[in-house]
């Protein structure tokens, strides 16, 4: 009887031992540590086709002063400050002689062989512009002239192409009145193409100066 007493004993006490040992200690003395690798796991996100549309939608860069010059330079010279076209216009952005005298630019060579002098003529040109404009630009901005959205970057751009009493009496006869330049370039399409640029870094000014010898 004691023998077996023992026996009874000793498999009770196995039996006691291995039900008391649970699963989550089981986990707690794994060294593979498998509820970390589970939780870190779940912060992994991978957006599907419906996220990821709904989010590239919301990014949106603003088109900038910047590129508003770049593409006006683009689009007349191709960005080449030494660009001298057939009809006599110079630089990136293709003034006339007589603007260039307007800003106190004499020395042609001198204009040609500076950027810097060039952007400064090109700000002041879209300065006063912008003033000229002002009432143009108050009155017509957000509206649509021979379905075409008119913003004021348009609008400047315009007078670029076709100088600002052009661009004034296209807008106040609602676009009735057509002008292309000599490469048959219209004021509609300068406003629908360079439409959408924020140049309001740029203040309307009646007779803005060029300072040659600021950086």
């Amino acid at each position: 009887m004691t023998k077996k007493f023992y026996i009874y004993l000793l498999v009770f006490l196995a039996i006691v031992s291995a039900s008391t040992f649970s699963g989550r200690e089981l986990v707690r003395y794994n060294p593979l540590k498998l509820e970390p690798l589970v939780k870190e796991l779940t912060l992994h996100f991978v957006p599907n086709e419906h996220e990821t549309k709904n989010n590239t939608t919301i990014l949106h860069v603003e088109k900038s002063f910047i590129d508003f010059r770049n593409a006006i330079g683009k689009k007349e010279s191709n960005n080449n400050y030494k660009s001298v076209s057939k009809y006599g216009y110079l630089g990136k952005y293709q003034f006339s002689k007589y603007t260039l005298k307007i800003y106190g630019v004499e020395n042609i060579d001198e204009f040609l062989a500076s950027p810097e002098l060039q952007e400064k003529v090109f700000k002041a040109y879209v300065a006063e512009n912008k003033w000229y404009l002002r009432n143009e630009i108050s009155h017509y901005v957000g509206k649509k002239i021979n379905g075409t959205l008119i913003s004021e970057s348009g609008i400047i751009a315009a007078s670029h192409l076709a100088g600002p009493e052009n661009v004034k009496v296209y807008l106040q006869n609602n676009g009735n009145i057509r002008f292309q330049d000599n490469f048959g370039t219209s004021i509609r399409h300068f406003i629908k193409q360079f439409g959408g640029y924020n140049i309001s870094v740029i203040e309307a000014e009646r007779n803005p100066s060029i300072d040659y010898y600021s950086e």
